[in-house]
């Protein structure tokens, strides 16, 4: 079964990857906008988008693959591992170098896939 996402964490992961394309190569010591911070406190809420697998060992595996060719978990565990290492080292360089970007930008692909079979609530 395909996990739903709800429209407004959608719209939320929308206007963080406007926040991280104009901040996407610069170095962030903190981070005050409001759309990471709407954003970052309802990925941890929102069911099904937090993988409490293996996330180390399929970043570690496919950090380096084309996304277009990841599938949804396997970008679910990608996005994983960017913010438990933001939060576990304190800095930001998934935002800085874009990798937490790409991944966004690959779920966002695959959410608006299943809104046409009814995946998203």
């Amino acid at each position: 079964m395909m996990a739903a996402f709800s429209d407004s964490f959608i719209r939320s992961t929308k206007d963080c990857i406007a926040f991280l394309e104009e901040h996407k190569g610069e170095w962030l010591d903190t981070i005050d906008d409001p759309r990471w911070k709407v954003w970052h406190k309802a990925a941890y809420h929102e069911p099904d988008f937090i993988c409490y697998g293996n996330y180390l060992k399929i970043y570690d595996q496919y950090a380096d693959t084309d996304t277009e060719k990841l599938d949804l978990q396997i970008v679910l565990g990608c996005i994983t591992f960017c913010l438990r290492q933001m939060r576990h080292t304190g800095y930001y360089t998934p935002i800085e170098d874009g990798e937490l970007l790409r991944f966004l930008k690959r779920w966002l692909e695959l959410a608006a896939g299943q809104a046409g079979s009814g995946g998203i609530a």
